[in-house]
């Protein structure tokens, strides 16, 4: 099915008894046309009703009402002189039901009749013509087996065609013609989810056009993968990524954002949105139509993430204002939760010796199921209290990933920094070092996979 007239005109004109310039005027690019169509009891009333339906389009391309002296002259001569206008064709059938049918086709040069035109139609005209054009780059789109991009082209022709007479429009141009060929369109899509790895996170997205028993693949097509994340400050956001299919319209989705869930499921759907959302503007209902048959066309892919690191072990070290070592097991504990409240296997640890070498010995004979182990240091740079009561504490913090096997860095964060508030000091200490263990796990979510 395709929106632009093209050479079924000769089936059409057997099947309706309409001739077939009604459908395919045949006209020079220099000329413009102008139909006008009457049913009446008698030749001559139908006649007269075809005369006044191509004179209203004419005038609504013109943008002002044609004079009556010059209406009586194309009545009563198929001409106006001053317009350049003429009547090509004419075509008086007799219906089954015993009234006439009368069609009448007329030209004229159209830079002539251009130089008549109103401002306002003029304008009309423009927005018109971009109609067409955005139509017939989505009818080439889906030629081309780019269907979503094809539906991109309509669906702004949909917006720029609604609230237009229709009989300044082909009727192919009108936003209820368009409407029914993207739904059309989108009814025969579908989107598809194999060669699925859970723990992986990965599976192959497939888009594909079905009209019959035939299908084909959708190249180019922008497909949404939408899933849950979680932030800095443990709180959950719906997040999203656009991916395109290749030639085989298939494409291989794997978790953009690293602080996607440890288990969840995606959502993939054609990504349509900010096209139908300007079609929902002009039309609301119009919009719920589409909605509607895209909710349907959606994949999902469930899946459970597995760490290939294995078990990790968390170490924080506490250091206040003067440098001393502080009981740190709470800020191991709280850095560790991230991880387990995250689905990831994981150890607090907590050792005398501070030095890295002393705390990957102890873990790795304590805990022989550790693959690897984070050891972060943090320490106050200095407090202010002020004058409303709040006491503002500035910290840092350097946190390193070591591989238990072998002791090898996998992952430096560097000098990090935060604040932390509270009523005394201990209170924006204490806060602090969870706003810096915030920072730390969302740099190790990147890293620890």
């Amino acid at each position: 099915m395709g929106i632009l007239l093209c050479g079924c005109s000769v089936l059409k004109s057997l099947s309706t008894g309409y001739p077939i310039w009604y459908y395919n005027p045949s006209i020079p690019k220099n000329q413009v046309s102008f139909l006008g169509q009457g049913t009446a009891e008698s030749r001559r009333q139908a006649e007269l009703l075809a005369y006044a339906d191509m004179s209203e389009n004419l005038a609504s391309y013109l943008g002002f009402e044609l004079d009556r002296t010059l209406y009586r002259e194309l009545l009563t001569s198929g001409t106006i002189e001053s317009y350049g206008i003429r009547i090509q064709n004419s075509n008086s059938t007799q219906l089954d039901d015993g009234n006439y049918r009368v069609i009448v086709l007329a030209v004229t040069e159209k830079e002539m009749l251009d130089s008549l035109r109103s401002r306002e139609a003029v304008d009309l005209g423009d927005r018109v013509e971009l109609i067409g054009s955005l139509i017939a780059q989505g009818d080439e789109a889906i030629r081309q087996n780019r269907d979503i991009e094809g539906l991109k082209y309509y669906l702004r022709s949909m917006a720029l065609s609604y609230g237009i007479e229709s009989r300044s429009l082909n009727r192919d141009y009108r936003f209820d013609a368009i409407l029914d060929e993207v739904l059309y369109v989108l009814e025969s899509l579908n989107l598809t989810v194999t060669s699925e790895d859970s723990g992986g996170v990965s599976c192959v997205v497939g888009a594909r056009r079905r009209v019959g028993f035939a299908s084909s693949a959708v190249v180019g097509c922008p497909v949404k993968a939408s899933y849950t994340a979680v932030d800095g400050r443990n709180s959950r956001y719906a997040d999203s990524y656009i991916f395109l299919t290749g030639n085989e319209g298939t494409f291989e989705f794997y978790p953009v954002n690293p602080s996607i869930l440890i288990s969840g499921t995606v959502v993939f759907s054609f990504d349509l949105e900010t096209e139908v959302a300007a079609v929902g503007r002009a039309s609301p209902q119009a919009e719920a139509r589409i909605n509607e048959v895209l909710a349907g066309k959606t994949a999902r892919f469930e899946y459970h993430r597995q760490y290939a690191m294995g078990t990790i072990a968390v170490t924080v070290l506490d250091y206040g204002n003067l440098g001393i070592f502080e009981d740190s097991r709470s800020s191991s504990e709280y850095l560790t939760a991230r991880f387990v409240d995250d689905g990831a296997p994981a150890y607090s640890m907590s050792c005398d010796d501070p030095g890295d070498e002393a705390i990957l010995d102890l873990t790795g004979s304590a805990h022989p199921d550790v693959g690897v182990v984070f050891v972060a240091r943090t320490g106050v740079i200095e407090t202010i209290a002020s004058s409303t009561g709040v006491c503002a504490a500035s910290m840092e913090g350097r946190g390193v990933l070591y591989r238990i096997l072998d002791g090898e860095m996998l992952f430096d964060s560097g000098i990090i920094y935060a604040t932390g508030f509270g009523a005394d000091e201990a209170e924006a200490v204490k806060e602090g070092r969870m706003r810096i263990a915030d920072l730390f796990y969302s740099l190790l979510k990147a890293v620890y996979v």
